[in-house]
């Protein structure tokens, strides 16, 4: 329903194209306030969110997103993923640790940047369900907030990896890479 929700504002969408919208639910440690942060090459139209529903406590904000970045560049970063591994055709959730650790690992090298001090939460099992024809199938996803300082190694696919997420289970809330001056936190 959330991800039917946010591409909401995206009415031009089209799936084949190379173009992501991304989105993670966050609580502000501070208020505890909730707050959807969505990510985008285009400008989303969420009218359709703040009338007539009771979706929005206030209008949402939107900015331009263009950082300038260069290898050896340090940047706090939050990442909610779904860390999982493929064995025998299924896919498994890493339970442990060390486990997460090792997958973020992987997938910084793939993406142009190292992890260099890390914060792990196990946020325990998320459900949700998916309509196949006349049927509703129940599905799990280990969801794990992974924050902490990175440094930039390739810019330019650094920047892809932002722009295309990591991990799986991207349409239900993981996989949203957001960084800020290492000495700000999100």
């Amino acid at each position: 329903q959330m991800h039917r929700t946010v591409m909401g504002g995206f009415p031009d969408f089209k799936a084949e194209e190379r173009d992501r919208v991304l989105f993670r639910v966050d609580t502000n440690p501070r208020s505890q306030q909730i707050n959807l942060l969505v990510q985008s090459e285009g400008e989303p139209a969420f009218a359709s969110l703040t009338s007539d529903s009771d979706y929005c406590v206030s209008d949402p904000l939107w900015k331009e997103f263009k950082p300038v970045l260069h290898s050896g560049q340090q940047r706090y970063f939050r990442l909610r993923a779904n860390p999982t591994v493929k064995s025998s055709g299924k896919l498994l959730g890493l339970l442990k640790e060390e486990q997460q650790q090792e997958w973020l690992s992987r997938k910084a090298g793939l993406g142009g940047f190292r992890v260099d001090s890390l914060s792990v939460t196990d946020e325990g099992m998320r459900k949700d369900t998916k309509r196949v024809q006349e049927t509703s199938i129940e599905m799990s996803f280990l969801s794990v907030l992974f924050e902490g300082i990175l440094e930039v190694l390739e810019p330019d696919m650094f920047l892809e990896t932002i722009s295309s997420g990591v991990g799986r289970g991207k349409g239900i809330g993981f996989g949203l890479l957001s960084i800020a001056p290492a000495g700000r936190n999100l």
